[in-house]
């Protein structure tokens, strides 16, 4: 094989690599659409969605208040709970729609979403025990709400 043919070869193998993954994007955007047609999305597949689109939209969010991040807050401070999940979306949604920019934003807005989980678990007759409490603590001076 000659310098020129391996060059070509290689271009040629580039070629169809590079369309392979364009196919293979193009039919994961494609079933990622259909699914949420259907109203079927997956978490991950939403979030792939957003972020697809982020560009087209003209957004460029530098600060994103996260379910995740705000139930891995809650949880470091509080024992785990199987509504949880469900209080933690239903206070980001509702800090997302209210937020206003001050300061240190990503912080604050998970303290916000934090102090609505609190709110929300109260509000539902849910437990929420500190994990720092002592044993020796009376139960008026623990973190816990009923």
């Amino acid at each position: 094989m000659t310098e020129q043919s391996w060059i070509g070869a290689v271009t040629r193998r580039q070629r169809v690599r590079l369309w392979r993954l364009r196919v293979r994007s193009l039919l994961q955007r494609l079933h990622r659409g259909l699914l949420y047609g259907l109203g079927r999305l997956s978490k991950e597949d939403a979030q792939l969605i957003f972020i697809d689109c982020q560009r087209f939209a003209g957004w460029h969010p530098l600060l994103i208040l996260s379910d995740d991040d705000v139930l891995k807050e809650i949880s470091e401070a509080f024992e785990d709970d199987p509504s949880l999940a469900d209080l933690v979306s239903a206070a980001c949604a509702h800090v997302s729609y209210k937020w206003e920019s001050a300061g240190d934003e990503l912080y604050e807005a998970r303290r916000w979403a934090r102090n609505l989980v609190e709110d929300y678990a109260r509000d539902n007759d849910i437990v929420l025990r500190s994990r720092e409490s002592n044993s020796d603590q009376d139960d008026d001076e623990q973190l816990a709400w009923s």
